[in-house]
């Protein structure tokens, strides 16, 4: 599978129900019907609120970009914006994080990291946190980020596979039903090393591709070198290009020992001796790159438009956001495109 085709493609999705009240909710990891992406009680439409950020070759962002700066295309035709959001608003935040058996040896780090984002949100902010490992758990429900704290949580136990695409789906429809900010962003720490969810990775990122849904950022929390980077970096890098987010692929924490190459290897797995990090974080360490996400996460945009094509249709909508040509050394990250509502209600 290329890719990019996974982020228009026209596969459906199984989703799971709203998630309850309760303190602690497992989520369900059995199969359902497939539905669209648009939650049941949506009422939004014909109103589209695209989540975006602006990024240089060296991670700087822009905050000073208003409503004339923007174009945006929906099928090749210009929208009319109505409204950007004002930068270093409360954002909701979740937090979905790796608990399996590949992770443990890590899982201090993994907090270290997302503690290090939430304390760099702006004033105002909350956060959800799920944990999961073959199934997730939301053990955290969104508090405001000032009172986050992870020592204090009872964990739900971890047991079985990686189930990254699961996990992700359903946290999604926690957000889409919980979030009480304009601006939402879902953060995955992982490895990259999905290896049991019943779900695929075109489900996945259908769940991210509707108007409202949180922009989808991935921070991979791994040794670069490990035997398994090239599969892991991939599947945290389509996760994020199709949810309309960044991969945060940091480099090679320094503290961590370098393991020997394996000579045994061939070119279908590569030797433990190759370094797959790369792109503008490769200079980093997790801690360094969980702060540059954090100041990120605060330049988030918001464009508020009403298509020009309010149909009910189910179908997929190409998009593309253009900036003046004072501002082409930024390059956008959103959406590559959304499904309009069904003509019918569902379910999710």
């Amino acid at each position: 599978m290329r890719a990019l085709v996974v982020t228009l493609s026209l596969a459906l999705i199984s989703l799971h129900p709203a998630v309850s009240q309760n303190h602690r909710y497992q989520m369900r990891n059995t199969p359902v019907e497939p539905v669209s992406p648009w939650p049941e009680s949506s009422n939004s439409w014909p109103e589209v609120k695209l989540k975006l950020i602006l990024l240089n070759d060296s991670l700087r962002t822009n905050s000073k970009l208003y409503i004339p700066d923007f174009q945006v295309f929906e099928n090749g035709v210009e929208q009319q914006i109505r409204a950007v959001s004002a930068m270093d608003s409360p954002i909701s935040l979740g937090l979905l994080i790796d608990g399996s058996g590949s992770t443990q040896p890590d899982r201090e780090k993994f907090e270290a990291a997302a503690m290090t984002i939430v304390k760099g949100l702006p004033e105002g902010s909350e956060v959800m946190a799920a944990w999961f490992a073959n199934k997730a758990n939301i053990d955290l429900k969104f508090v405001p980020a000032t009172e986050v704290d992870f020592a204090s949580i009872e964990r739900s136990d971890m047991t079985g596979g990686t189930s990254i695409y699961d996990a992700l789906i359903d946290t999604e429809v926690y957000i889409a039903a919980n979030a009480h900010n304009e601006r939402r962003a879902l953060v995955l720490l992982s490895d990259g090393g999905e290896n049991s969810s019943m779900h695929s990775m075109e489900d996945a990122v259908r769940a991210f591709q509707w108007p409202d849904a949180p922009q989808l950022f991935t921070l991979d929390i791994a040794d670069p070198r490990d035997t398994e980077r090239e599969r892991e970096a991939h599947v945290m890098t389509s996760l994020a290009t199709g949810g309309g987010g960044l991969a945060v692929i940091p480099g090679r924490d320094k503290s961590t020992p370098v393991p020997e190459s394996d000579e045994k290897s061939t070119a279908a797995v590569p030797s433990k001796g190759k370094d797959f990090s790369s792109g503008p974080f490769a200079d980093l360490d997790v801690t360094a790159a969980a702060t540059r996400l954090a100041a990120i996460l605060r330049r988030q945009y918001v464009l508020t438009y009403i298509t020009s094509n309010p149909n009910r249709d189910g179908q997929l909508r190409s998009l593309e956001v253009k900036l003046p040509p004072q501002f082409m050394k930024f390059k956008v990250y959103v959406l590559p495109g959304y499904y309009a509502p069904p003509e019918e209600p569902t379910r999710r």
